[in-house]
């Protein structure tokens, strides 16, 4: 599994929703927690936004960008599709495109749990044929709501005002920018050696897996 321990947890918590003996919002907090006080490896919760950028089902990128800029801010830009549906799709529970028979990776299927396991506040970006769809969220304004958010499926046309220029640069895609929840630590050795590791027959078939780190050099991975 991919998360282990939390993932059985959370497992456990869907059979109780589906039983009847918790109600849908105990069950949304319930896997909200399990998530946020997961200790798995971060590596790991990356790889889920990178599979949803190279997955042929979802961004179809063919080239991913991790930046990292040592501190508490990471950011996975794709030059992919961009969302097929808003952003909103990546803030439900349980929400996938499914797989397609080219995908690589074991992941992507948990981009809103990769959000509650890294992130204390997000910025999703979506670019699309010349029209841009975002949202910005913080985890703890959101647990002191009664019900899971509904995000706004409102898209605009897309100007360097509206949307982060590099994402604008390419004309295509998503961009998540991430402030990290404190006790995150990204040691970029073993994520370097971990995305390359699980992503060597992506690039193999030609696509492109980039680093950039706190001195602003990007490499590829």
């Amino acid at each position: 599994a991919v998360f282990g321990g939390a993932e059985t947890k959370a497992a456990t918590i869907e059979s109780q929703y589906h039983r009847g003996l918790i109600t849908e919002d105990e069950r949304y907090q319930g896997v909200v927690n399990i998530w946020t006080d997961t200790t798995e490896k971060i590596t790991e919760a990356i790889s889920e936004f990178v599979d949803n950028s190279l997955g042929q089902q979802r961004g179809n990128a063919s080239m991913v960008t991790v930046s990292y800029d040592g501190q508490r801010h990471l950011t996975i830009l794709d030059n992919g599709n961009g969302m097929s549906e808003s952003v909103a799709q990546l803030l439900q529970l349980g929400k996938t495109v499914g797989r397609g028979p080219k995908d690589i990776g074991v992941y992507g299927q948990g981009g809103t749990l990769a959000l509650l396991v890294l992130a204390e506040e997000f910025w999703i970006h979506t670019m699309r044929a010349g029209r841009t769809n975002s949202y910005h969220g913080k985890w703890a304004e959101w647990y002191k709501l009664e019900d899971w958010p509904t995000v706004e499926d409102r898209w605009f046309g897309a100007t360097p005002s509206n949307t982060p220029f590099a994402l604008f640069e390419i004309g295509h895609g998503t961009m998540i920018q991430m402030k990290l929840r404190a006790k995150r630590r990204v040691h970029a050795g073993n994520v370097l050696r971990d995305l390359g590791k699980t992503y060597a027959p992506a690039i193999r078939q030609g696509k492109t897996l980039l680093w950039r780190g706190p001195d602003g050099k990007t490499d590829p991975i």
